[in-house]
C-alpha cells in the first residue's frame, strides 16, 4: 500500500493537516489514539473522518452497492449502452409525449359530448347508456325493453344521428 499513498491527511486542532504515508505508519504505531480513529482510502491519498462522517460514506458507499445489485437483479440497462454503430440509445425509445393539440380536441369533444347527452330524453338516454357504457348488445337491451333487437338498433341510429346533428359533426 506504501507504493499506492501518497499523502495522508490527519485532523489536528480541527484542521487538516497532510503527511507522509510513512510517518502516518509511525504515528498508528506509537499513538494509541490512532487505531480508534477512522479513515478512509480517497484515490491515492487517506484521509481522516469524524465518526459521523465515516458511518455516513459508508452508509452511501453501502446503498451504491445495493442500488448495483439490484440494476443486475432486474437487468436496468443504461441509455448509454444502447449506443451502438452510431446510434443514440435515447433514440430507440418511443416517445411518450402527448400532442397537446389532440388532447385538447379530444378534451372538446368529449365536453360537447356530455352537453349532447343532457339533451337527450331519459329513454334516449337510457337506450345509449345500456348500449355503449353497459355495453350489453342490441339483442339483450331488446329483451329487456320487450322488444326485437332490430327495433332497438333502429332507436340507436336514430339518437346517433341526433347526437352527430347536435354535435355538429
Amino acid at each position: 500500500m506504501n507504493n499506492e499513498v501518497k499523502s495522508v491527511f490527519v485532523i489536528e486542532s480541527g484542521n487538516y493537516v497532510e503527511i507522509t504515508y510513512q510517518e502516518f505508519l509511525e504515528r498508528r504505531s506509537s499513538d494509541s489514539s490512532y487505531k480508534s480513529r477512522k479513515f478512509i482510502l480517497v484515490e491515492t491519498h487517506i484521509m481522516e473522518l469524524s465518526e459521523e462522517n465515516y458511518r455516513a460514506y459508508y452508509k452511501e458507499k453501502r446503498h451504491v452497492k445495493y442500488v448495483k445489485e439490484r440494476e443486475r437483479e432486474v437487468g436496468v440497462v443504461s441509455y448509454d449502452a444502447l449506443s451502438d454503430r452510431g446510434i443514440c440509445g435515447e433514440e430507440l425509445i418511443a416517445d411518450q409525449e402527448v400532442d397537446v393539440c389532440d388532447l385538447a380536441v379530444s378534451r372538446t369533444l368529449v365536453e360537447n359530448l356530455r352537453n349532447c347527452l343532457s339533451l337527450l330524453s331519459d329513454e334516449e338516454y337510457h337506450l345509449i347508456r345500456l348500449r355503449f357504457y353497459e355495453q350489453l348488445t342490441e339483442a339483450e337491451i331488446g329483451r329487456l325493453c320487450g322488444v326485437s333487437q332490430q327495433s332497438i338498433s333502429k332507436r340507436l341510429a336514430g339518437i346517433c344521428k341526433k347526437i352527430k346533428n347536435l354535435m355538429k359533426i
